[in-house]
């Protein structure tokens, strides 16, 4: 039910904390830390979150929390919202106020650092780690609109769920991201959708 879909998007929300840990080398000592920010010309990493539903929403408390926790990281995460009225109000005016997605993902709260921004190109704006989590339906949409609005060097984390096919077979979501976003690199968070 529900609670077990919370509980299974929560423990995967984790492991992509485990995960972004490994992708930045924030994991190492603070000398690495600092090497880290040196090769990014001594700015922190800024963490974008694009998608909001029940997944993106679990991401996105998990990723706003191990931010504040972390050095090297700027401490506000913007999370694309893609604007729908719930009971009158804008989902993101809610999600700013209330810090929750009451949407998707009922009574779980965000830290306040976790920003809903209807304007694609301003959550990504100036973003080192594009975390995509969202239908791979919208990719080629959305992408056009991510270029040129991160940070130069940025790399993605896909979080999308399934597989395109196209004349020649499969294709990788992680690849499709790659190629729309003009050879980014691109890691993988996967697990089991139901357990």
């Amino acid at each position: 039910g529900h609670h077990e879909s919370l509980t299974m998007a929560l423990r995967l929300a984790a492991a992509l904390a485990a995960c972004l840990v490994l992708a930045t080398g924030a994991e190492a000592s603070k000398l690495q830390g600092s090497r880290l920010l040196s090769l990014r010309g001594g700015s922190k990493e800024k963490v974008a979150i694009i998608g909001s539903g029940n997944w993106g929403s679990a991401i996105a408390k998990i990723v706003g929390r191990n931010v504040l926790e972390k050095a090297g990281y700027d401490s506000e995460v913007r999370m694309w919202v893609y604007e729908e009225q719930v009971e009158g109000r804008n989902l993101t005016e809610i999600i700013n106020t209330e810090h929750e997605n009451v949407k998707y993902l009922k009574g779980v709260k965000f830290t306040d650092n976790v920003i809903a921004d209807p304007e694609l190109e301003s959550a990504v704006k100036d973003a080192t780690l594009l975390i995509f989590v969202l239908p791979h339906q919208f990719l080629s949409r959305i992408c056009p609109k991510i270029k040129g609005n991160h940070a130069k060097g940025a790399r993605a984390c896909s979080l999308i769920k399934g597989i395109e096919f196209g004349d020649a077979g499969p294709i990788l979501i992680s690849s499709m991201i790659k190629e729309e976003m003009g050879g980014m690199d691109v890691s993988v968070l996967m697990g089991a959708n139901v357990a």
